[in-house]
C-alpha cells in the first residue's frame, strides 16, 4: 500500500474508532479481535447518536462481557438511561484495569460489577 492509496473500508472504520477514542475504552487488541459490525457498533455508541436504546444495544454488541453485564441490569429492572449513564462512568476505567492489569484488572472489575447491583439495590430498598 502506497500513501495514495485509498483506505479500505475496515481500515476506515477502525480509523473513525481511533477518532472517537476507542483507545481508552477497550481491550489492548481491538483492532485485530473486533469485526467490522463491532467497530460500527463501537462508533454508534462513543458517537452518541441515536435512542438510548440504539446506544444501549451498540455497546452491548462491542463486547460479550458488556452484553451479559447489560442484560442484567436490564433484567434487575434498571431503565435503558441508567444503565447508559453507569457505562459512561465505568468503563473507561472499567476496560482499562482489565487491558493494563491483566488478571488482576479482570478480578478488579468481575468484583466491581458483581457488586454493583447490590449497591444500586441497597439504595432503592428501604432498610
Amino acid at each position: 500500500m502506497t500513501m495514495c492509496d485509498p483506505l479500505t473500508p475496515r481500515q476506515e472504520l477502525v480509523s473513525a474508532c481511533e477518532d472517537l477514542g476507542l483507545d481508552q475504552k477497550a481491550p489492548r487488541n481491538w483492532r485485530e479481535t473486533y469485526s467490522d459490525e463491532q467497530l460500527t457498533a463501537a462508533i454508534t455508541w462513543l458517537d452518541g447518536h441515536g435512542t438510548i436504546s440504539e446506544q444501549l444495544i451498540a455497546a452491548a454488541a462491542t463486547s460479550e462481557r458488556l452484553e451479559v453485564w447489560i442484560s442484567r441490569q436490564l433484567s434487575a429492572g434498571e431503565k435503558p438511561s441508567q444503565i447508559l449513564a453507569t457505562m459512561r462512568r465505568m468503563t473507561g476505567h472499567l476496560f482499562a484495569a482489565i487491558g493494563n492489569d491483566g488478571q488482576v484488572g479482570l478480578t478488579f472489575a468481575s468484583i466491581l460489577m458483581f457488586a454493583l447491583p447490590f449497591l444500586a439495590l441497597g439504595f432503592v430498598l428501604p432498610s
